[in-house]
Parts: C-alpha cells; sequence; structure tokens
C-alpha cells in the first residue's frame, strides 16, 4: 500500500546540506562518466574554458557530490583563477579525506596566495605532519617563517629542503638570506649558497 511504500534512501549532502535522492546504477554511472570526462578536459583548458567546466561541475554537483567531485572542482577553480573557489572545494574534500597530505599542501599555497597566513600555516604543517617530504608545504612554510622573522627556523626548513634534494634557486636565495639574518649572522652559508647559485643565475 501507499502507506508502506519504501522512501528512496537520502545520498549524499549539497554545500547548503539539503539531501541528494539516490540515483540508480545507471545514473550514477552517467554522473562518474561525465566528472571524469570534466577532468579530463581540465589539463589542457584555457582559463576561459576551465570556466566552463566549473560551470558544468556545479551543476553536476546538485546531483551528487563525493570526495573525488570536490577535487575535480578544485582543480578546475585553480586552472580557471578563481582561488577562492579552488580554496573552498578543497576545503569540502579534507572534510571528507582529512588525512591527504598532498591536498592540505595545496590548500595552504591556495591560502598564501589569498594572503591568509594562519590558515596557510595550519596547512603546512598538517601537511607535513602526514608526510614529511611535502616540499612545497615546507617552503611555504620557511617563506612565513622568515616573513615573521623567525630566521633560525626558516633557516632550519631551507637547509632541510636542499638536504632532501629540493634544488631551486628560490630555495637556494632562502636560505641564503635567512643565514644572513639570523644571529649571529652565518655568512659562511649565504657565501656558499650563493656561490653554488652563481652558475644558475650569472645575470642576477
Amino acid at each position: 500500500s501507499a502507506s508502506t511504500r519504501r522512501k528512496p534512501v537520502p545520498n549524499t549532502q549539497n554545500q547548503t546540506g539539503k539531501q541528494k535522492k539516490k540515483l540508480t546504477e545507471r545514473e550514477l554511472y552517467e554522473w562518474r562518466r561525465q566528472l571524469i570526462e570534466l577532468n579530463r578536459q581540465i589539463g589542457t583548458a584555457t582559463p576561459a574554458d576551465a570556466r566552463k567546466i566549473v560551470k558544468k561541475l556545479v551543476a553536476l554537483g546538485k546531483t551528487r557530490v563525493e570526495p573525488s567531485y570536490y577535487r575535480t572542482l578544485a582543480q578546475a577553480c585553480v586552472r580557471a583563477g578563481l582561488t577562492q573557489r579552488a580554496a573552498d572545494a578543497n576545503r569540502e574534500y579534507l572534510k571528507r579525506i582529512p588525512n591527504d597530505a598532498a591536498v592540505h599542501e595545496e590548500f595552504g599555497l591556495l591560502m598564501q596566495s589569498l594572503s591568509n597566513t594562519p590558515a596557510a600555516l595550519t596547512a603546512f604543517e598538517t601537511a607535513l605532519s602526514l608526510d614529511a617530504l611535502r616540499h612545497l608545504a615546507r617552503q611555504g612554510r620557511a617563506v612565513i617563517r622568515f616573513n615573521r622573522g623567525d630566521y633560525p627556523a626558516a633557516l632550519d626548513d631551507f637547509s632541510t629542503l636542499l638536504a632532501n634534494g629540493f634544488y631551486r634557486a628560490d630555495v637556494m636565495r632562502g636560505l641564503a638570506y635567512s643565514a644572513m639574518a639570523t644571529e649571529p649572522p652565518r655568512y659562511n652559508v649565504t657565501l656558499e649558497t650563493l656561490r653554488q647559485l652563481l652558475p644558475a643565475e650569472p645575470n642576477n
């Protein structure tokens, strides 16, 4: 009878907290097929194309959301230059998958570009607690420490990056500047680092 008919089991929640109806197997297959296809398009998309992909993803998210949806949305937003929306999508992902060091690192970089230093630092430290070899997280933390005047801690981070094989000109410059700003100044470290950097930047 109508009174005993079973109601559809709710699916996952959307960003506003509203419940979504359960998809059939065929609908779920089609939803995931569309998500995979949009994800495939992101890598070669122009910023304008990426904004179109974001619109399609927003429409797709009205039917269902899951962790892979938020990662795809974040990547499309990054490609489109929509930094705050990318950060919001990563935040939703991390609510569901909190131990993903790479996404904490990416979230920190987005927060850093938005000048939200406290959130960036928290994200970098979480990423490093999960994976000590997240080099961009360590570099981001080193920059924050340097800008805050914590030169010994910045020096430690830049030194660790080089010890782990993360050789980049900006990392070497950070090490040189941190060594020079530390009390007492470590001019020997600064000079040696600049000596190594010179072949890579002969005109600088």
